[in-house]
């Protein structure tokens, strides 16, 4: 007996040395280059080294399960045929093609692969700029040789097929399947180690298995509507019982801390401007070591400036969802604005649009580029401008591959509205900008002032680009001036979102991390001989606030989902509510001086923004105060129900 079990087990053991031999070019490849790129951003440490064993596993388990797959299929038909040789072919440059774009992206900028990020493919022309040139090549060259790798792997693997046991090769499966469930219930995981070592193909699988079984499971907590815990105090609505997400805005109470003068028969033409990565870290009027707004800030003297205001995600389509429509974005990395299946909200442009203004959205990107076409026109805006109209009108121009100049975008929106001065109907305009977009390239035309050199040639460039930005929208508010426009509008100037510039980890990418410079930005409200004193105010805000804050302004009774609270009343208890679905999957909360962060709901972080403003020092372990961690996951619990309820019901 002993015998017998010794003779299988070195048969299993010679059968297993032999399908890792076959498969070895399959798991070494994504295996050896994880382990170069944090060996090369000196992220090895003697005690990590079980993750990397870990994702080895994983490695050879993707690898083993390809070829138990791939070796039914080619004995279902006959392996001397040339199309099962080009499927196979096929099936395998699928399988590294999808570990090439991993690591490129890893090596380009820092984060994996998702499926979203395949699905930017689809709109690969609008990255050009922002991919060093040399790294492109490379990409192409290793996809290429992957062809030729593919089609002469297939034909020696073929020639095996017929020598390896499937019952074998389907127990080595197993056996890795089950190390790998026991390795995560025993292995207490770095959240960061094994963002960074995970097989991407095995993870994804494992989430859309997850994601199946929890799709319909919401907690009772999920029906507690966001509204009525502590955001809106002042605000005095009706709910709605068939949609306990929705509610009628009546009227809003308390002490006012700024006030815009609106007759009761006016209707002011409505602007917000979107200026792109237009962070708050160099605008002068708030402060900035290094600004580069002189333009903002002279038009800040003139309005209602608020300096502690934040982004709620990190992604343009995120801004539009919070800012027009009042909704925290949703915590997953495929956005709201590229879903064209979700188009039941309600935002400023259906609210304005219901009040007799024609809306419009104006932007010198591509239209195409995340839906934005379809997005805008199902939510309400009469017309949609994007670079093709722009280009149309100015044949000349310069551009990066993201769009056209800003100045150009300015000079198409003063003609617009002079074209249509006479319509008689005031104008709700959305505008967003794309010049101060990575790689950050001026226009030949433009000329910045000399700034102080920084410790990257990437926060020297985001600077000039910067500086033009704050320039161009000199260019719109003088034009407003110029035509008189000014007297009879409302401007709201904020930026999209922020963006990193080395501050922590020397990381320059906006949807890597969660701290300062990733959230915060500026808010400016303009309205020329409107506003009874000019103020900067610091009360604790976010881009959700803005939709409220609109209603109050204008006294606008409407229907409505908005998450925020009005910035015209001051408020006792606030806070900010942000997230970012890419790389470690991160959601904080800000209240009292105080950032509560949770990495992917595992791992928590708790920074003293008062006394540790570079947010150096994880205060967590220290306190142990799980108050508002519970605070926090009850809001997450809140937004992933009202993001489904959105999607059911409609």
């Amino acid at each position: 007996m002993i015998k017998k079990f010794h003779s299988v087990l070195i048969s299993t053991f010679y059968s297993t040395k032999k399908i890792i031999k076959i498969v070895l070019p399959l798991f070494l490849i994504p295996t050896i280059s994880k382990f170069v790129y944090l060996l090369n951003e000196s992220l090895i440490r003697s005690n990590y080294l079980k993750y990397i064993f870990f994702n080895f596993i994983e490695d050879l388990l993707v690898a083993i399960g390809a070829l138990f797959f791939i070796t039914l299929f080619a004995r279902k038909i006959d392996p001397k045929f040339f199309i099962t040789k080009i499927l196979v072919t096929f099936m395998l440059f699928l399988l590294q093609t999808i570990y090439i774009f991993d690591l490129f992206l890893l090596n380009t900028i820092d984060i994996r692969a998702s499926v979203q990020n395949f699905l930017f493919l689809l709109d690969g022309k609008v990255f050009f700029d922002s991919i060093p040139e040399s790294k492109l090549i490379l990409f192409f060259a290793i996809l290429s040789m992957n062809i030729l790798f593919s089609f002469f792997f297939a034909i020696k693997f073929l020639e095996k097929t017929k020598s390896i046991k499937i019952q074998k090769l389907g127990l080595l499966l197993i056996i890795l399947i089950a190390s790998d469930f026991g390795l995560n219930l025993t292995l207490n995981k770095s959240v960061k180690y094994n963002y960074y070592t995970k097989n991407y193909i095995l993870h994804e699988l494992k989430k859309g298995i997850k994601t199946s079984f929890n799709i319909n499971q919401l907690s009772k907590d999920n029906q507690e509507p966001f509204n009525r815990l502590d955001q809106n105090k002042s605000e005095n609505f009706i709910s709605y019982n068939k949609d306990p997400y929705k509610k009628k805005t009546i009227s809003f109470k308390g002490k006012k801390l700024f006030n815009i003068r609106i007759n009761k028969k006016e209707k002011p033409n409505v602007f917000f401007v979107f200026l792109e990565s237009f962070r708050r870290k160099n605008i002068g009027a708030l402060g900035a070591s290094i600004p580069a707004s002189p333009n903002f800030d002279r038009w800040s003297k003139k309005g209602i400036l608020f300096s502690n205001f934040y982004a709620n995600g990190v992604q343009t389509t995120r801004a539009v969802l919070a800012s027009l429509f009042g909704v925290i974005p949703r915590h997953t990395e495929k956005s709201v604005q590229s879903d064209t299946d979700y188009d039941k909200l309600i935002g400023l442009p259906e609210i304005f649009k219901s009040e007799g203004y024609k809306t419009v959205f104006f932007h010198n990107g591509s239209l195409k580029f995340e839906k934005k076409d379809i997005f805008f026109s199902k939510n309400k805006f009469d017309e949609i401008h994007g670079a093709k109209n722009i280009i149309k009108q100015f044949p000349k121009h310069e551009r990066t591959s993201w769009g056209v100049h800003d100045e150009y975008l300015m000079d198409y929106i003063s003609s617009w509205l002079d074209k249509n001065k006479t319509i008689h109907q005031p104008i709700m305009a959305t505008l967003f900008t794309v010049s101060h977009h990575h790689p950050w390239k001026l226009p030949k035309s433009y000329t910045p002032p000399d700034f102080p050199k920084t410790k990257s040639a990437e926060y020297d460039n985001f600077l000039k680009t910067f500086h033009y930005s704050d320039h161009c929208l000199n260019i719109f508010l003088e034009s407003l001036k110029k035509s008189g426009l000014d007297k009879n509008s409302i401007v709201f100037i904020l930026s999209d979102t922020s963006n990193p510039q080395g501050e922590h980890d020397n990381n320059h990418m906006l949807i890597k991390n969660i701290y300062e410079e990733n959230l915060q930005i500026p808010f400016l409200i303009l309205a020329e001989e409107r506003i009874e004193k000019a103020a900067l105010i610091d009360t604790l805000a976010s881009q959700i606030d803005i939709l409220p804050t609109v209603l109050d302004i204008f006294s606008i009774k409407t229907k409505n989902y908005s998450m925020g609270k009005s910035l015209v009343r001051k408020q006792d208890d606030n806070n900010v509510f942000a997230n970012n679905p890419f790389e470690l999957k991160y959601w904080t909360m800000i209240k009292n001086k105080r950032k509560y962060v949770l990495i992917v709901n595992k791992e928590k972080v708790v920074y003293d923004l008062k006394n540790d403003v570079l947010e150096k020092f994880n205060i967590f372990e220290a306190h142990r105060d799980n108050k508002y961690f519970n605070k926090l996951q009850r809001q997450i619990k809140y937004v992933d129900a009202f993001h489904k309820h959105m999607k059911k019901i409609y």
